[in-house]
């Protein structure tokens, strides 16, 4: 900031400081003030610290755009090694996974193949039993046949013996009441002996 030494020096004389003293006192001050700044040197200092403030801030900008750039690319490089190994892993749980179950199938499979065997023998055991079973049951149904055969026989002779007895008897009762009912009726009519007895053998012949 600059002073008017002259004007000061008059200004301080004229309030009854000496010459010499008012012109000491106004250097004195124009020194002491020479490095002060003035309004328009803090406008300037103002516009350039804005300046200053401005280039810095774009300078940051592009810093900070430029590191999140880096950020990003290197997110994305980590993040596409993360899935190569993702990839890779779950390639080797598939492979793990595809021979477990490879394994459990074969093991199920086999294990499904011996019950089966096992079923298949105790079938044909159960087979062979109920065939032999079932041949016992025919030879004892046979045997039982038979001797129900030989009873039924025995039974049918036995009846036929007993009807056959029983006819003659009948028969003989028949022929004994035709006999005595000829010969009461003959006699009532008055035949004689040789009559009688000539019916009675016809009816004797008739009768079996």
């Amino acid at each position: 900031m600059s002073i008017d030494t002259l004007a000061a020096a008059k200004a301080l004389e004229r309030a009854g400081m000496a010459n010499g003293q008012a012109e000491a006192v106004a250097n004195v001050v124009r020194d002491a003030t020479a490095d002060l700044a003035t309004k328009a040197d803090l406008d300037a200092l103002e516009g350039r610290l804005n300046e200053r403030l401005d280039s810095y801030e774009g300078k940051l900008d592009a810093k900070l755009a430029a590191h999140q750039k880096n950020l990003d690319d290197r997110f994305a490089a980590h993040q596409d090694i993360l899935d190569e190994r993702l990839t890779a892993h779950e390639g080797r749980m598939d492979e793990r996974l595809a021979a477990h179950q490879k394994r459990t199938d074969e093991r199920l499979a086999a294990h499904q193949k011996s019950l089966d065997d096992k079923l298949a023998s105790h079938q044909g055991r159960m087979d062979e039993r109920l065939t032999a079973h079932q041949a016992r049951m025919d030879e004892r149904l046979t045997a039982h046949q038979d001797i129900l055969d030989e009873r039924l026989v025995t039974l049918e002779a036995r009846l036929m013996g007993a009807l056959h007895v029983q006819k003659a008897e009948i028969m003989d009762a028949l022929r004994q009441q035709m006999m005595t009912f000829l010969k009461t009726t003959l006699a009532a009519v008055g035949a004689t002996a040789g009559v009688v007895s000539a019916i009675a053998t016809i009816v004797v012949k008739l009768l079996g």
